[in-house]
């Protein structure tokens, strides 16, 4: 799925990705490695409506921490794309079960 449009856009892409992920999958723990960007964001913030907020963890890295409710709504950690370490520390800590990679490189 490729995304270009507004926010209003952006919430119906959100939505449908979502729809086609749960029919599929039976998540428990998730992390979002990217959380902090315009889709991350609004996929973390979707996901925990539908699994709950300890169960979703929003991933960022240092300078692009998150803000407002996305920090407040529920955990998150610090997680570079690039360092294999840092993510499995991520996984065990919060026992990940599904990961969803939307940094930027």
């Amino acid at each position: 799925m490729i995304f270009f449009g507004n926010h209003e856009n952006l919430i119906i892409f959100v939505n449908k990705f979502i729809k086609t992920i749960s029919q599929s999958t039976d998540m428990k723990n998730i992390l979002i490695i990217g959380a902090t960007g315009q889709i991350g964001s609004e996929l973390t913030m979707e996901l925990r409506k539908r699994y709950g907020n300890d169960h979703v963890v929003a991933g960022y890295i240092h300078g692009s921490e998150p803000k407002g409710e996305l920090k407040e709504s529920g955990p998150s950690e610090v997680v570079d794309v690039t360092d294999g370490e840092m993510i499995a520390a991520a996984v065990k800590k919060y026992r990940i079960d599904t990961i969803y990679n939307l940094a930027a490189l």
